[in-house]
């Protein structure tokens, strides 16, 4: 009689019973009593599968059900969703401290490197964090910087046809990355050479964007490892290849500026006014701390400036062109407001941001109805806590539904209707911000972990729709109606549109003012 010789495939198969017993009995010996209130989910996998592709939207649906407050048990781990606002000033004001780490994600781990955005609450990256602010974010940098930005904008407004089609997040993409590399690297993104420069802007940044876009894909994939550790190494699906070609390619594109940064600092021939943010990291690097500031933190820092202020600034315009084009009401009103503020003889400056108002609050209500990171970046528990009568162990995961909470008809009137009136002064909301300070709108977060960048992306945003608008008449191409536009959201870490906005321009101001420079007439 021939001896049985198991193939590859029955061990695999095997194995993997064995692994699901393994975790069936840890499953139903772990659970905690006393959690909030949230659907059963299925053996070994507990409630994955209710995420979907969208989980902002399908978790908002479960808020209905279970209450503002939820627990989900995600395979070997547990995780919290907040979805109202005074949960969320629970976690993220008065539990703060406790919910600024990071859950672990095998993508972040090989796409961030060491920056800011997934490392945990610790000694480097507060520092790291204090850099990336004052270097970039803070208001003497801001004002410093002011007038790059406005040759960039003016630089912008030359580039838009108007005797075609525009995609609005290309040209938006372009003038957001110059601006980020100029305040990086002192160099606009098309001159810093490496592997991805060409001296034709659409060329360098239609990369960078592929890049980005994949970045956005990865982070927000499903990975099993992440929510079970015994099968962190088995890359069913074949991630792990694909993180590891993403992050050559991340390696690649900022590489040679990279390293001619380390050849100034080793030659010794800088000069503090000549420094830029990746100096200044280098030079932190070289001093003496209680902690070790390596490479890998300053190309984190990097790729945080590069991808979380290019991916939210150009999604948040994107839609906010995307409504006003839905609601030719608004972009009336705005031309009017900027007509009385501006006038037609020169360009918007971003002095005039303030007196805008009507600008302001399309902005606002776009990130109402529009968050660029919808469940914002997850947070973790560091130790175990109590929520109103609800215990919260140790490690567990913690999402905050800003999505959801800013569309919940208990808070705003009419709440899925795109209304910027109500951020005007006399509105319902007119006394409310975007920076953090009042829960029911969070589109930056709020707390320890609050966006760095919110100052500057904020601004950013402003200036753009103010420009786009002052500049040029908006209409839909291809005979499409208002009602025609495709609003549904795509899929990702943050809320892309599922299909790019294309628009027509006009211009309608006198034509010395598209010269991209903002040294005009006026200003």
């Amino acid at each position: 009689m021939e001896a049985f010789t198991p193939t590859v495939e029955t061990v695999y198969v095997i194995a993997i019973a064995l692994l699901v017993i393994y975790l069936f009995k840890r499953w139903l010996f772990t659970r905690y009593s006393n959690l909030p209130p949230g659907p059963s989910g299925l053996p070994v996998i507990g409630s994955l599968h209710l995420f979907g592709e969208l989980p902002h939207q399908n978790l908002a649906k479960m808020a209905t059900e279970y209450g503002p407050l939820i627990s989900l048990r995600l395979g070997q781990k547990l995780g919290i969703v907040a979805s109202s606002p005074t949960m969320a000033m629970e976690f993220l004001k008065n539990q703060d401290a406790n919910f600024s780490s990071r859950p672990y994600s095998r993508s972040a781990e090989v796409l961030s490197y060491q920056g800011i955005a997934f490392l945990d609450n610790t000694p480097v990256w507060r520092y790291l964090r204090k850099i990336f602010q004052m270097e970039l974010t803070s208001a003497k940098k801001l004002e410093a910087s002011r007038r790059m930005r406005e040759d960039e904008m003016a630089r912008l407004l030359c580039m838009i046809p108007q005797d075609g089609v525009v995609e609005v997040a290309t040209h938006i993409e372009i003038l957001v990355t110059n601006v980020i590399s100029l305040m990086v690297f002192k160099k606009r993104f098309a001159e810093l050479g490496g592997g991805i420069s060409n001296t034709l802007d659409k060329q360098a940044i239609k990369e960078f964007k592929s890049i980005m876009d994949e970045q956005n894909q990865c982070l927000g994939a499903f990975n099993p490892g992440d929510y079970f550790p015994a099968l962190k190494w088995l890359d069913i699906q074949g991630l792990e290849g694909r993180f590891k070609k993403l992050h050559n390619r991340m390696e690649l594109c900022f590489s040679n500026v990279i390293y001619e940064h380390s050849q100034r600092r080793k030659d010794g021939c800088l000069h503090e006014q000549d420094m830029d943010m990746v100096d200044v990291l280098y030079a932190e690097m070289e001093n003496k701390h209680e902690f070790q500031i390596n490479e890998e933190h300053i190309k984190g820092v990097i790729w945080d400036a590069f991808g979380a202020g290019t991916d939210t600034s150009v999604l948040t315009t994107e839609w906010a062109m995307a409504e006003i084009l839905a609601n030719p009401n608004v972009m009336k009103a705005a031309q009017a407001e900027l007509d009385e503020v501006i006038g037609r003889n020169r360009l918007v400056q971003e002095s005039d941001i303030p007196k805008l108002k009507y600008i302001q609050a399309i902005v606002k209500e776009s990130l109402r109805l529009h968050p660029p990171v919808p469940l914002l970046v997850p947070h973790q528990s560091i130790d175990t806590c109590k929520v109103s009568e609800y215990d919260i162990p140790a490690g567990t995961m913690l999402f905050v539904n800003v999505w959801a909470i800013g569309r919940d008809a208990t808070i705003w009137e009419e709440p899925l209707r795109f209304n910027p009136n109500r951020f005007v002064e006399g509105g319902t909301s007119a006394d409310v911000g975007m920076l953090g300070q009042n829960f029911q709108f969070l589109p930056f977060g709020a707390g320890r972990r609050a966006c760095p960048g919110m100052a500057m992306g904020s601004l950013m945003v402003q200036s753009s729709i103010a420009n786009l608008l002052h500049a040029f008449d908006w209409s839909l191409p291809f005979d499409m109606e208002p009602h025609d536009l495709d609003m549904s959201e795509g899929v990702g870490f943050t809320c892309p549109r599922a299909v790019p906005l294309h628009a027509l321009a006009k211009r309608r101001l006198p034509t010395e003012l598209y010269k991209g420079t903002t040294v005009l007439k006026g200003q």
